[in-house]
């Protein structure tokens, strides 16, 4: 039999023990993260995925890759296009919302997948006006855009200029 000294030892013990190991679990670290900073955009994402930059005449495109969902194969997360002029992006009616916020003009929407290219959701970042103009375009086939919370689960964060995402929101 045991004594009732080492009943409470024993006890006292493992109530330690499982302590720590709720508070191991509770300061789990968070996952290290790049950041990276363009003229009109910058963000925060995941470290192991990396940006190809592709430099045009009049415009930039940043794609946000990520080597690690397929071996051997990078998937675009989502892309960035900074330029002076932009097409219609053909956004369905029923999905877009406009505002005004911090003298950008902004436009939130998903455009419908086609038989040449999925859906994607879209903002649009508008500044300056005439030959000042430019448009800040992120655009995604596997996030929601204009959902900080959905971003933040992938360990991301998104400013056009120096204006957190969060900031931008259109009301309802």
């Amino acid at each position: 039999m045991f004594s009732g000294a080492r009943v409470l030892v024993i006890g006292g013990a493992a109530f330690a023990l499982s302590t720590l190991g709720l508070l191991a679990q509770s300061e789990v670290a968070a996952p290290p993260v790049t950041e990276y900073k363009a003229k009109n955009f910058s963000g925060e994402w995941p470290a192991d995925w990396r940006v190809d930059r592709f430099d045009f005449r009049d415009f930039t495109i940043y794609q946000v890759l990520d080597g690690t969902i397929a071996a051997g194969t990078d998937i675009e997360i989502f892309a960035v296009y900074d330029g002076n002029s932009i097409k219609d992006l053909n956004l369905s009616a029923s999905s877009v919302r406009r505002c005004t916020v911090n003298d950008m003009r902004l436009t939130f929407g998903r455009s419908e997948a086609s038989a040449t290219q999925s859906g994607m959701s879209h903002i649009v970042v508008e500044t300056g006006k005439g030959e000042d103009v430019r448009y800040v375009h992120a655009f995604s086939t596997m996030l929601d855009l204009s959902s900080p919370p959905a971003l933040a689960r992938w360990d991301i964060s998104l400013n056009f200029g120096d204006v957190p995402l969060e900031a931008l929101v259109c009301p309802q």
